[in-house]
Parts: structure tokens; sequence; C-alpha cells
């Protein structure tokens, strides 16, 4: 029986991806329709909202906070002798980093962005 619904629904999702939603019927029409107006009444985010330098370097320090939480857990996991515990923190830990420089150029950028601006205003 789960097997058949699991097929029963990969089917009208595929059907749906390839007819429209008219093949399923009109009540999955109904909430495909609800369901892009919800996507569409969002709030579109000013520049000011998306581009804040002070926001974008407090999450690049939490960011980095985490990786250097998850490479101390590396180190000790590899002074307890356990690799692959080690391994999957420093893992963790690389990732963390990768998004914390991230943020910080995305700040920078933001930052030269905003002095180009104002100077174009003025001048």
């Amino acid at each position: 029986m789960l097997e058949f619904r699991r097929a029963f629904a990969s089917a009208a999702v595929i059907g749906v991806a390839v007819m429209g939603p008219a093949i399923v019927g009109a009540s999955s029409a109904n909430a495909t329709q609800s369901a892009a107006a919800a996507v569409s009444s969002a709030p579109a985010l000013s520049v000011e909202s998306a581009c804040n330098p002070a926001e974008l370097m407090h999450k690049a320090k939490e960011y980095q906070l985490r990786s250097d939480d998850y490479k101390a857990k590396a180190r000790q996991e590899s002074s307890r002798g356990h690799k692959k515990k080690a391994a999957a923190y420093q893992k963790k830990a690389k990732a963390y980093a990768k998004k914390a420089v991230a943020y910080r150029a995305k700040a920078k950028r933001c930052q030269a962005d905003r002095r180009t601006h104002a100077t174009a205003l003025v001048g």
C-alpha cells in the first residue's frame, strides 16, 4: 500500500511537471495558484536592508566563532585518537570558516558600494 502511494505521488508530480496542474485536478491547481500568490506577495528587499555591513560582519563573526569551536573539538578528538570524529569536526570547521570569509567579503563589497553611491550623490 505504501509503495502504491509513493508511485502515485511521483506520477502526479511528473504529470504536473509535464502537463501542468490540469492533469491532477482543480484542487491542486488552486494550491499551486495560492503558493504562487504567496511567493509574489513577499516584500522586496531594499538596498539598505540587503546591504548592511554591520550585520554582515556580525554574521561573519558568528560563523568564525562556530569554526573555532569545531576546530577545538577536532583537536580534542584527535588527541583522544578518534580520527574519524576529528576529520568530521575539521570538515565542519572548514565549512564555517568558508562562510565567514564569504560574509566578510560581502560586507567589504557592500561598504565599497555605499561609499561610491554616497560620493555619486554628493558630487
